[in-house]
């Protein structure tokens, strides 16, 4: 979120606000901690690194966050970074661009 206000994408409280409706999110139980196996993402997140990072330019930490929502399950992926989009949906995950 913060990347967005060094980008000019977002004021400081735009994302102070996101970030408000998150924690509410959490609070209500609309959000969900899920426990995951840390190992099992990282050597997924180098597999998906091995295929896809040099035809995407996906940075590492995108690879991860991509890993760590194949391993969730979760309904859809929302992001609004190119090359994030472009790697969750060659990992099979169902993308919503925002």
């Amino acid at each position: 979120m913060e990347l967005k206000v060094f980008r000019g994408e977002a004021a400081s409280e735009q994302v102070v606000a996101a970030m408000a409706l998150v924690q509410e999110d959490v609070a209500t139980g609309k959000l969900l901690e899920s426990p995951v196996d840390w190992r099992s993402i990282f050597r997924d997140a180098v597999h998906l690194a091995q295929i896809h990072a040099a035809v995407t330019g996906c940075r590492s930490l995108d690879i991860l966050h991509c890993a760590l929502a194949k391993a969730v399950s979760p309904s859809v992926f929302l992001s609004s970074d190119t090359r994030q989009i472009q790697l969750a949906r060659a990992a099979g995950l169902r993308v919503v661009a925002i």
